[in-house]
């Protein structure tokens, strides 16, 4: 990438990436969901690679480029941005667009598409949930607009998306992850509090298999997330073998995963893909999943996890769980799942949008020169 922007005439430092977060979740590089987590690792390693990164996050950011928040979301929403959130962007940009010299606008939810398209620079859209979650309207073709998916999963269901551009797969700081700790007695669920996520189900799973079991996770401000927590979550922790730790730190959160007998995932929607199965994996600690998604491709069943499609199937594999190899979990995050690989792939990504963009400005520029002036006569 650097000889890209030598090779341009401008200085490696010069690159700079605008990134639209996801707005309803803290844009954080040590914990949440898939876009923020993964929002605030590039912003993260765009800044220690001398580029320049500005982030236009949700509230509750920690990022280390510069930050102008979108405002803070009805807490009981319903999943879509608000009017004033897209004006508030829109502005946002037009007043960055004015004063920096940006080469790359990164959006990580699609209805902010709209409030950047045509801003100026070439826009890159990273489709982190279902295809079926966005209108049907949504993937209209877009001169210099390109999206991605994170998972080959879910690009098989890409097809029809104009400008899509090869997946790039989510990666986690896997140096960072590595603690030596001793291995516990307990398996682990870790991640949001819903319904979809169905972590009642490993509390079930673990109980069968009489282990003790430990969750952790942010409850969100969804109606739908609370009833879920009151009505099948909460009422599973009455006994002394189960416990829920609310949310923790990443520091917390690896000291868990490197303990635990395993982690379990027993999500019940088409999962895109799946930062805590890479997360495990870099600890040495096998996932036993649930077929969901990208979860088929990034459980490699006997090898480093096992797939299940019930909790008796997940009460079994927990009782297989010494059967899988560690080291084989931590060689597969260093050489599939690593930080380093993900940004390498998205500085690709942006060098070959920009180059796309400049040739099509340059291919303009030369039409209007060569265009007649005059008209002809009769």
């Amino acid at each position: 990438m650097d000889n890209f922007w030598r090779a341009s005439g401008r200085d490696a430092m010069e690159l700079t990436v605008l990134s639209i977060a996801y707005p309803f979740e803290a844009v954080r590089p040590d914990m949440g969901g898939g876009p923020g987590q993964v929002l605030g690792m590039l912003d993260v390693a765009l800044k220690k690679r001398g580029y320049r990164s500005i982030v236009v996050p949700g509230g509750g950011a920690r990022v280390e480029g510069t930050v102008l928040e979108i405002p803070v979301l009805d807490k009981w929403g319903k999943g879509r941005v608000t009017l004033e959130s897209r004006t508030f962007v829109r502005s946002a940009v037009e007043e960055i667009l004015q004063r920096e010299p940006v080469d790359v606008i990164h959006v990580h939810d699609l209805d902010y598409v709209s409030c950047v398209f045509g801003a100026g620079p070439p826009v890159l859209a990273t489709l982190h949930l279902p295809l079926d979650s966005y209108d049907a309207g949504t993937f209209r073709p877009r001169p210099h607009v390109y999206y991605n998916c994170v998972s080959a999963h879910q690009e098989r269901s890409a097809r029809h998306v104009p400008n899509l551009f090869p997946f790039v797969e989510y990666g986690v700081p896997v140096d960072e992850l590595g603690v030596s700790v001793p291995r516990q007695d307990f398996v682990l669920a870790l991640g949001p509090i819903c319904p979809a996520k169905a972590v009642h189900l490993a509390v079930d799973a673990a109980a069968q298999a009489d282990v003790p079991v430990l969750v952790a996770g942010t409850l969100l401000p969804y109606r739908s997330h609370h009833d879920y927590y009151l009505r099948k979550f909460a009422p599973l922790f009455n006994g002394t073998n189960r416990k829920f730790l609310g949310p923790v730190t990443f520091e917390t959160k690896r000291r868990l995963l490197a303990s635990a007998k395993c982690l379990l995932v027993p999500s019940q929607v088409p999962e895109t893909s799946s930062l805590v199965t890479m997360e495990a994996y870099a600890c040495g600690t096998p996932v036993i999943a649930s077929p969901s998604g990208a979860l088929v491709d990034l459980v490699e069943h006997g090898k480093t996890g096992f797939l299940a499609n019930t909790v008796d199937e997940m009460c079994e594999a927990i009782g297989r769980i010494d059967d899988i190899d560690r080291e084989h979990c931590k060689y597969v995050a260093r050489t599939r799942f690593s930080l380093d690989r993900m940004v390498d792939d998205y500085l690709a990504l942006y060098e070959t949008i920009i180059n796309i963009y400049r040739a099509d400005l340059t291919l303009s520029s030369d039409m209007e020169e060569t265009r007649p002036t005059g008209t002809m006569a009769d």
